[in-house]
């Protein structure tokens, strides 16, 4: 039994890339969270069409989140996940509810990212400005980026050479 049509997951993978601009990996997170609630429903049974998917079946598979122990942030993702995805599907199949609009999921407090102190991000660039190995000078190149940019690692990582524009000295960064 296929409780959704693979190609739609793929269209859904496209518009996140194309339309909402996110990364791959919070794409494959997203896909992920999809598949994992198909299987969840395809082993368990319970469910015979995605098109007819109730509060209770939503209650049920958040209730198997629970008791695997998952962390609160990454059950709040994944009910997110499924929300935008079942907003997507709704928008192609004539749906008129959305059964994950009415889970309140609380995350909690949010921990706050951990960061460097100035003296240590000194000795970072210390160590690696003396440095006259090529990969520790680009790694420092990188931290100088990150650093005197602003930039997640992920834009970053993701970073291509049509984001450069050479003319006016510029990175076009959208995340």
């Amino acid at each position: 039994m296929n409780l959704i049509d693979d190609n739609l997951i793929d269209e859904y993978a496209r518009y996140l890339k194309v339309f909402r601009q996110y990364s791959q990996n919070t794409i494959d997170a997203y896909i992920s969270d999809i598949n994992e609630f198909v299987l969840y429903f395809e082993t368990n049974g319970g469910l015979e069409s995605f098109s007819n998917l109730n509060k209770g079946e939503v209650r049920m598979y958040l209730n198997n989140l629970y008791e695997r122990r998952l962390s609160k942030k990454t059950i709040a993702r994944k009910i997110s996940s499924l929300r935008n995805f079942y907003k997507f599907y709704a928008s192609k199949t004539d749906l008129e509810t959305n059964p994950f609009e009415t889970i309140e999921f609380k995350q909690g407090t949010k921990k706050l990212p951990d960061f460097l102190y100035q003296s240590e991000i000194e000795e970072l660039f210390d160590f690696l400005e003396q440095s006259d190995d090529p990969w520790e000078k680009r790694d420092l190149t990188i931290f100088e980026f990150l650093y005197g940019s602003g930039l997640r690692v992920s834009e970053l990582a993701d970073l291509t050479l049509n984001q450069i524009d050479k003319s006016q000295n510029l990175l076009n960064i959208t995340g």
